[in-house]
Parts: C-alpha cells; sequence; structure tokens
C-alpha cells in the first residue's frame, strides 16, 4: 500500500510527521511516500492512499 503524506514546512506545522509516525505505528509495511503541498493549506496534512493505481485523500 502507498500513502502519500506532503512534508514541506506548511504540512509540517500542521501536523504532518505526527501523523506519519501514527501511520508507521498503525501500518508498518505501508510504503509512506513523502510529497509538497497541492496549495491547499486549509486541509493539509493532506494524506492520499493509492487504490488501484488512483490517489484518493
Amino acid at each position: 500500500m502507498k500513502i502519500y503524506v506532503p512534508m514541506d514546512s506548511a504540512a509540517k506545522a500542521l501536523g504532518a510527521e505526527e501523523v506519519v509516525a501514527a501511520i508507521r505505528a498503525a501500518a508498518p509495511a505501508a510504503e509512506i511516500i513523502r510529497t509538497g503541498t497541492r496549495g491547499m493549506i486549509w486541509l493539509e496534512p493532506l494524506v492520499e492512499v493509492e487504490i488501484d493505481g488512483v490517489r484518493h485523500g
């Protein structure tokens, strides 16, 4: 399973590192891919999960 989590400063300031730690604890086999923001700062950290090649936020 691929999980995308932003790593830019806005996402980090809004808790992205804590989100990554929680995902790693809950799903240690998941592949976490760090990305940039999509520009929706009000929605950060926006986590996406890839299902059948499609990313869902």
